[in-house]
Order: structure tokens, then C-alpha cells, then sequence
């Protein structure tokens, strides 16, 4: 399940296509060469299978028996740069972004546990959005332009939004499941669109927790492997 690291970052990156603000926003900010270049980072990240139990694979950190590559911390910060300025600098150091990646494992692992799996009315709603936004110029411009970087034809890319669908709509929902929870108990009315003052705050305390409880659980070796 977690070891598909690298292409849980590529459909997280890009999941933000599937609204026309998303769309409208990237293209007015010159998206189209951004896409590409994370097309090619996926590319490059998956040519050598960087997460899997491959001898040359330079192991960086380990988690409840899920190795963390050197080439995976790499291109999870390439993503981070492309993103936003404020994710990069969030996630600046190797160390910041290990912890990235074990928190996106923890979400995952804690919306199984309680029960908040995808349906597949869910997962088909992704996809159809994904399609939606290529239905339109800008989206079409801009997922070409992905496509083109990482070597895949548009159908395959559905098909990878497809295979992270559950993954992406359990964290989600747990993220959800913790706004919910804040605003009941300070009398507030949940909106994911527009957040009561404090929500969003109370959501990263909340996965900020859930790290700190299993953090005993990752084991690093960054002094053991180069990090680039």
C-alpha cells in the first residue's frame, strides 16, 4: 500500500486541477511549464523504482517497516518548490521532509483505522473531475503539458488518479472528520469551503498530534545516506 510514495505526491499535486479555480489560477501563473516539469520529475523519481526494495536504493528513514528513499525526499521537495513557496519553505530540510511523507502514512493509516474509506462513488467523482478539467482549454493545456513531462498518455494519467483515489479521499476525510469535530465543540458550523476562524489551525494541531504519537516509530538513517 505505501509504496506507491511517490505517485501519491504526483495525484495530491495535481488533484487541485479538478476545480475551475485551480485551473484558472495556473494558467494565469504560467502553469503550463511547472506541469511539465513535474511530469518529468515523476518520470525520473519512477524510472529506477526508488521505493521499492531495490539493492541501490538509498534508504534515508524507515517507518513501521516502510522505507523512505533518498530519491523520494528529493522529489517530494521539487514538488514542494513547485507548489508554493510557503509549503518549500515548511518542508525545507531533508529532515522536514521525511516527516512530510511519515504524516501523509500516519493520516492514512489513522482514516483506515476509523472506519473512513473512499466509496466508490467517491473515487468515480475524482476521476470524473479530472476529466472535467480536461475537458476545458486551460485544463487540456495544462495536464498535456504534465502528460508530455512524465511520458504518459492523458488515459493513463486518469488511471493513476484512479489507483490514489481511495488513498487521497480517506485523508481527506479524516482532515474533515477533524474540522467537524472542532467546530461542534466550539459551537461553529463546519464549512471545508470556508472555514471557521480556527479550523484550519485545530486540523494541523490535530494531524500535528497524530504525528507526534507515532514518531517513535520512525527510525532515520540520514547520516547513513545522501539526501540530494
Amino acid at each position: 500500500m505505501h509504496k506507491k510514495i511517490i505517485v501519491v505526491c504526483v495525484v495530491l499535486a495535481l488533484c487541485v486541477l479538478g476545480t475551475l479555480a485551480g485551473i484558472a489560477y495556473a494558467a494565469a501563473n504560467d502553469g503550463s511549464g511547472d506541469m511539465r516539469l513535474a511530469g518529468q520529475y515523476f518520470k525520473s523519481a519512477n524510472a529506477e523504482k526508488p521505493f521499492s526494495s531495490s539493492k541501490n536504493a538509498q534508504i534515508v528513514a524507515e517507518y513501521n517497516g516502510h522505507k523512505i528513499t533518498a530519491e523520494t525526499v528529493a522529489y517530494q521537495k521539487n514538488m514542494n518548490i513547485l507548489r508554493d513557496t510557503a509549503t518549500a519553505a515548511k518542508y525545507s530540510s531533508d529532515m522536514d521532509v521525511i516527516q512530510q511523507i511519515v504524516k501523509s502514512m500516519i493520516l492514512l493509516e489513522e482514516a483506515e483505522k476509523l472506519g473512513l474509506a473512499a466509496t466508490e462513488a467517491e473515487i468515480n467523482e475524482m476521476v470524473e473531475n479530472a476529466k472535467l478539467a480536461y475537458s476545458l482549454p486551460e485544463g487540456k493545456e495544462l495536464l498535456d503539458a504534465y502528460c508530455a513531462g512524465a511520458g504518459i498518455t492523458i488515459d493513463e494519467y486518469f488511471d493513476l488518479i484512479r489507483a490514489q483515489a481511495p488513498d487521497v479521499i480517506a485523508r481527506q476525510k479524516l482532515k474533515n472528520e477533524a474540522g467537524r469535530q472542532y467546530c461542534e465543540s466550539h459551537g461553529l458550523t463546519y464549512s471545508n469551503v470556508n472555514p471557521p476562524e480556527g479550523m484550519l489551525e485545530a486540523q494541523e494541531a490535530y494531524m500535528e498530534n497524530l504525528f507526534h504519537q507515532h514518531e517513535a516509530e520512525i527510525q532515520y538513517y540520514i547520516g547513513e545516506a545522501s539526501v540530494s
